[in-house]
């Protein structure tokens, strides 16, 4: 299994999101999508807000990454109430580091990790056009490698 890279980015908040510190807690869904308030990301993002209860009872941290700038993701997040951090990768250079590649040569992807708590990524659903399965998917694989 490949080593998720270290990083460190800036959070809807202002604050600093690391994956190390995070994967010491225990198992970290990061997923990638590529917009702010567009209609399949909104999708994808209030799947993950509406599972947040689950994935936390299963020791998930659960982050987002896009391009968005923090105002963007700090507006993004209050109005859908988002429990959880959106990070700005505003250079893609995380999206990058992940292999998440551009859809038909311009559209950021819809990638989503799980990584367990020694920084292996233990599984990647790629699906731009399914955003609801995202969140799916993520639980099936902490259920299988946790219990």
């Amino acid at each position: 299994m490949p080593v998720a890279p270290s990083f460190s980015l800036p959070d809807q908040n202002g604050q600093k999101f690391d994956l190390d510190e995070a994967a010491r807690s225990g198992p970290v869904v990061l997923f990638f999508y590529p917009r702010d308030d567009s209609m399949m990301c909104t999708k994808q993002v209030c799947a993950f807000r509406d599972s947040y209860s689950e994935l936390k009872d299963l020791g998930c941290s659960i982050v987002g990454v896009s391009r968005d700038p923090v105002d963007s993701h700090a507006r993004f997040s209050a109005k859908y109430k988002l429990p959880f951090p959106l990070l700005t990768d505003s250079s893609g250079a995380l999206a990058k580091l992940f292999g998440v590649k551009r859809r038909f040569g311009m559209i950021p992807g819809r990638t989503t990790f799980v990584i367990d708590q020694q920084k292996q990524i233990v599984g990647r659903y790629d699906g731009l056009l399914a955003p609801n399965r995202h969140v799916q998917w993520a639980s099936s694989v902490i259920r299988k490698t946790t219990l």
